[in-house]
């Protein structure tokens, strides 16, 4: 307990130093450097070692895909720099071609445009018109779900959720994280408003986008355990003492952020 504590707190201080640091190069660099991380994992977790040609495109796709969501890289688009990935992953597979591996390889390969996606729509929302709101929002929708979540499967929970994916998790839990959820968000959006006088919360477009954004969050937690229980492991990685490796702490959010930014294009959540 007193290491994920620690490592908890030590977390939040990078995360408020980075909020600040938002507008500067700091930010697409450490993404980049958690975007390298991520694609070791996956390649870990999945046992997959005879790909290297496949393992290093990884790092460098997802490496760089913070800079292009950016638009540092202005002829590239993440379309594009997709489109080119998945040409070195089915180069990857002519080169590297073990019959037994193939799942190996495409689980990596979707985890990582996910992933991609995920952590370029996070910086994005970082960088937008009140992008500390945005990012804080899109954060609730896991924090606060993961937080309610367990006090009301604790207290309430009788029945599973998704027992042969994650045995824990039960409907009451759920109910308890969106709710728990839809609260916090709600008091965000009054805190904001008042140190910005100016911003105006849409507060039915936050109010419908906040359960949709707690239920996808979820989602991606209950889609990354189960490639864990698949391939029989209990974290991705170690990075974070504690609490796993990288995508265990952005299994949820990989999803929510680039569902909040579409939802955000069309239904502003804030002006």
């Amino acid at each position: 307990m007193k290491t994920r504590l620690i490592t908890a707190f030590v977390a939040i201080l990078g995360v408020i130093a980075l909020l600040f640091g938002r507008a500067t190069v700091a930010l697409p660099i450490v993404a980049a450097l958690l975007c390298a991380l991520a694609a070791h994992e996956i390649f870990k977790a999945t046992h997959n070692k005879n790909n290297v040609t496949f393992y290093v495109a990884s790092i460098v796709y997802l490496a760089a895909s913070p800079f292009i969501a950016l638009s540092y890289v202005p002829f590239l688009t993440m379309e594009t720099w997709s489109i080119l990935f998945a040409l070195a992953f089915a180069v990857g597979l002519l080169v590297h071609f073990h019959a037994e591996d193939l799942l190996r390889q495409f689980v990596c390969f979707g985890m990582a445009v996910i992933v991609a996606y995920g952590i370029g729509c996070t910086v994005a929302a970082m960088r937008a018109e009140h992008g500390v709101y945005l990012f804080f929002v899109g954060g609730l929708c896991s924090l606060m779900c993961d937080a309610g979540a367990y006090f009301a499967g604790t207290f309430f929970g009788k029945h599973k959720l998704c027992p042969a994916i994650s045995p824990k998790k039960t409907v009451e839990g759920a109910v308890g994280g969106v709710v728990s959820v839809c609260v916090s968000v709600l008091i965000l959006a009054l805190i904001y408003t008042l140190c910005v006088p100016d911003a105006k919360v849409q507060y039915l477009s936050l109010m419908i986008f906040t359960p949709i954004g707690t239920v996808i969050g979820m989602v991606g937690d209950l889609f990354a355990s189960s490639i864990k229980r698949c391939y029989g492991v209990k974290d991705f990685g170690t990075f974070f003492p504690g609490h796993g490796g990288v995508l265990d702490r952005v299994d949820s959010v990989i999803l929510v952020f680039p569902v909040m930014m579409i939802f955000h294009a069309l239904f502003p959540l804030i002006a």
